[in-house]
C-alpha cells in the first residue's frame, strides 16, 4: 500500500498567533515549517522537538475553511501521489479535486472524502534535497 503514514492533523485557527503560542508555549511543541498560500493565508506545521514527525497543521479560519469544523482534516503522507489516487478511486474514493495541489515549497496534496463526509488528505512532502 501507498500509505506510510498519518502525516497531521489540520486545526482551525481562529487567531494563527495565539494558536502557534499555545501549542508552542502550552504543549511543547515547535515551528517545524510556514508556508505562504497566498498572501493573508499561512500555513503553520508543528511537531515535538526531538523528532522529525509533524503533527498538527494550523490553518487560518476563514469563510472557506469555516464550514469543515474544528479538526479540517486528516492527512495521510504518500510517496507517489498519483499511484495513490489511482489505487483509491479504483476503490470508489471521491477525491474534492480533479488533481493535486502543489505549495510553493514543492509539497503536493489532493483533498478526498471519507465515509461519513469526513475531509482526508494525500500528502507528498517535496523530494530532499
Amino acid at each position: 500500500m501507498g500509505i506510510q503514514k498519518m502525516e497531521h492533523v489540520g486545526i482551525l485557527a481562529r487567531d494563527m498567533d495565539v494558536s502557534t503560542q499555545f501549542y508552542c508555549d502550552v504543549l511543547g511543541l515547535e515551528v517545524r515549517n510556514k508556508v505562504d498560500v497566498r498572501p493573508g493565508f499561512t500555513l503553520v506545521f508543528l511537531g515535538y522537538p526531538d523528532t522529525d514527525e509533524t503533527l498538527i497543521e494550523l490553518v487560518p479560519n476563514t469563510e472557506e475553511s469555516a464550514e469543515t469544523g474544528i479538526v479540517n482534516h486528516l492527512a495521510f503522507t504518500v510517496t507517489e501521489i498519483a499511484a495513490e489516487m489511482s489505487r483509491l478511486r479504483g476503490l470508489g474514493v471521491k477525491f474534492m479535486t480533479d488533481t493535486p495541489q502543489s505549495l510553493p515549497d514543492g509539497t503536493q496534496y489532493i483533498f478526498f472524502y471519507g465515509p461519513s463526509g469526513e475531509h482526508l488528505e494525500l500528502f507528498q512532502p517535496p523530494a530532499r534535497r
